[in-house]
């Protein structure tokens, strides 16, 4: 992204590649930031309106959000902050860290093609992940943390049959706020299976109950 950028991308460029894939968390409209300077710790939360449908309307509302916390650097400018953003949007992606995590779990469960992994996000009062970003020592913890709601379940496409496997309970990832738009971090997954035979399949799905 950097290099193709030039080292420093506009706005436009970061929003273009937020809408196309990395604007899972900007219809949650709220992310917990702590920021953790001189021995002290100060802590905010960044809302912003969802209300309407439109996907550069959210971002724009979350772009403000960002800009207006007391829990930003006052050092950053208005191009920090949009780079910033941008990381955190990818961070919490399914498109990103969290597409890796399903591709991980379809292997280790051994999902055939007729079966789906999905991970709740939300529950029936709303969404039922936390979005925490934790600022220390020049790098920023970006952690998708699971409340009552957390089934990571199997579907199948063709009947529809679904079958809980197991529970998430958290995803983290670390990476240091001066770094390329490019940069690949790490993610930690906290998570529990019950235990499942061999294969997943849409003839071993009621073997699972």
């Amino acid at each position: 992204a950097a290099a193709r950028y030039g080292g420093a991308p506009e706005w436009s460029d970061l929003q273009g590649e937020i809408l196309k894939a990395f604007g899972d968390v900007l219809r949650v409209g709220r992310i917990t930031v702590r920021c953790y300077q001189h021995g002290t710790v100060s802590q905010a939360v960044i809302t912003w309106p969802t209300t309407t449908s439109n996907a550069e309307g959210q971002l724009e509302e979350a772009r403000s959000a960002f800009k207006a916390s007391a829990c930003i650097p006052g050092n950053w400018d208005g191009q920090s902050i949009d780079r910033f953003l941008f990381r955190v949007c990818k961070a919490t992606s399914a498109n990103y860290c969290v597409g890796e995590i399903y591709a991980q779990l379809h292997e280790r469960l051994r999902v055939d093609e007729n079966c789906v992994v999905n991970i709740a996000t939300a529950g029936p009062s709303g969404p039922c992940v936390d979005y925490v970003l934790q600022l220390e020592d020049g790098a920023c913890k970006v952690e998708m943390v699971w409340g009552q709601f957390a089934d990571i379940t199997v579907l199948s496409v063709v009947d529809g049959e679904r079958l809980v496997v197991g529970r998430m309970n958290k995803i983290s990832t670390r990476f240091p706020l001066m770094m390329p738009l490019d940069y690949v971090p790490t993610a930690e997954v906290l998570l529990d299976l019950v235990e499942v035979p061999s294969a997943l399949s849409t003839t071993s799905i009621d073997d699972l109950r």
